[in-house]
């Protein structure tokens, strides 16, 4: 996926909020997060779609973390990558 300011910013927000959610904790500026993300039209979905299912692809058991914690995560990364993609749909 390119590298643009306002997609590294919306992966970001999106790694915030999966995680605030895994944690179960509910932070004042969630729904800020969560609100802004994808701002910037249907290109700024496409690519921060891509560069989250990038990541979500390259997360390397156990380098990075282990086995089940990695599930957890890309099993919450599928489910953010679906929220990204509706908005989407709407927008075609």
């Amino acid at each position: 996926a390119p590298s643009f300011d306002a997609v590294l910013v919306s992966v970001d927000a999106v790694l915030r909020v999966v995680c605030w959610d895994r944690l179960g904790e509910n932070n004042e500026g969630h729904d800020d997060l969560a609100a802004g993300i994808g701002k910037g039209g249907k290109e700024n979905l496409e690519n921060l779609a891509q560069s989250v299912e990038y990541l979500q692809d390259r997360m390397g058991v156990p380098r990075d973390m282990h086995l089940p914690a990695a599930r957890h995560l890309r099993a919450n990364l599928n489910v953010g990558i679906k929220d990204l993609l509706t908005p989407m749909d709407a927008i075609n």
